[in-house]
């Protein structure tokens, strides 16, 4: 009984290590798990600043910016976040909430164009890269919460 189980126990764990050692189906293409993170926040849990800076943080790494490009690129953040901000609070003060769509695409379409007069063609096509990447990937996290599936979490 003891050599079943050790054997059996043996087993699983050489398929574990078998599957955790399998190569991408695409060479040079990494294919993980990434949680898709959905966080409803309230109007008064939303600080524009921090926003701001966590955007440029994040953009700084991504596209490898100089300390001026930040420094723009972190204030039409501000901007953004801000303005985010004022139609929330806009929109919960009243029922209608016809035209947030419109409103909020205009916001991101003002820092969109922002973004593409400080970085440099590179910069923004790799910008467009990655959001494209992680558009991909929501799309995936969506797909499988509709089928059922748990969503993935990280270690």
């Amino acid at each position: 009984m003891t050599k079943n189980l050790l054997f059996l126990g043996l087993l699983l764990s050489a398929a574990t290590a078998a599957t955790a050692q399998t190569q991408p189906a695409t060479p040079g293409v990494e294919t993980s798990h990434i949680a898709v993170q959905r966080v409803r926040m309230g109007v008064n849990d939303i600080n524009p600043e921090k926003e701001a800076d966590q955007k440029a943080s994040l953009l700084t790494g991504q596209l490898s910016l100089t300390p001026e490009q930040t420094a723009r690129v972190r204030a039409a953040a501000l901007v953004e976040s801000q303005e985010r901000l004022a139609l929330l609070k806009k929109h919960n003060a009243r029922t209608n909430h016809d035209g947030m769509k419109e409103e909020g695409e205009a916001i991101t379409n003002k820092f969109e164009n922002e973004l593409k007069a400080t970085l440099t063609p590179e910069q923004y096509e790799r910008r467009l890269m990655i959001q494209a990447r992680f558009r991909k990937i929501r799309e995936q996290a969506d797909a499988a919460e509709k089928a059922g599936a748990q969503p993935a979490t990280r270690p």
